[in-house]
């Protein structure tokens, strides 16, 4: 009998969990829902809602925003990301350093600097070029950059991405990180034209 009552015990202790698990879920899906509807409308986009992403033109650049999960054993990392096209070549990748990029920097990191001493001391920049690097991060998108600092920065392939992990429910950081990721392509595609 009392085996019986433990067990009843431990099926409502873990059904309560999953109805916690589930509400709370639907509560951030809502939330990301809202402030990304409302990113759409005061960029002028269009969030869609069945493919969970925000289109919106700034600066005569077409940017989307959607998230991705990444999975590796038990735990799923949940990121957003913004993207748009560009006709650079090069490669580039910024992102924030951490203690273990500290040292491996001290170990020999490829880890170009652009002369900020601000941002070179924030972030990791790596590129197969790094004149065209500092020519392409300017001191606007610096600046921006370094107050969104949790957000990473890639141009490669043709594309320029921008990607922070976690939902973004920040209406504000949200269209800051659409005007830094439209402020990186126009500027990589500057230099594109102006190689040609």
């Amino acid at each position: 009998m009392q085996e019986a009552l433990l067990l009843i015990g431990l099926f409502l202790v873990f059904g309560l969990f999953a109805l916690f698990m589930i509400r709370a879920n639907r509560r951030a899906t809502a939330r990301v829902r809202e402030v990304w509807t409302e990113v759409a409308e005061r960029l002028g986009g269009h969030f869609d809602p069945t493919s969970w992403t925000v289109d919106a033109v700034i600066s005569d650049i077409e940017i989307r925003l959607d998230r991705y999960a990444v999975t590796t054993g038990q735990t799923t990392m949940l990121f957003s990301r913004m993207t748009a096209a560009t006709a650079s070549t090069k490669r580039l990748l910024v992102y924030r350093g951490g203690v273990f990029s500290k040292l491996a920097k001290s170990i020999g990191l490829q880890d170009h600097t652009v002369g900020d001493a601000a941002y070179d001391d924030t972030f990791i920049i790596q590129s197969d070029d790094q004149e065209w690097a500092t020519s392409v991060l300017v001191d606007a998108i610096r600046e921006e950059h370094l107050e969104l600092s949790s957000v990473s920065l890639r141009i490669q392939d043709g594309k320029v991405t921008s990607q922070q992990m976690g939902n973004d429910v920040d209406v504000e950081a949200l269209i800051q990180r659409f005007r830094l990721t439209a402020a990186l392509a126009l500027s990589a595609e500057q230099r594109a034209l102006s190689e040609d």
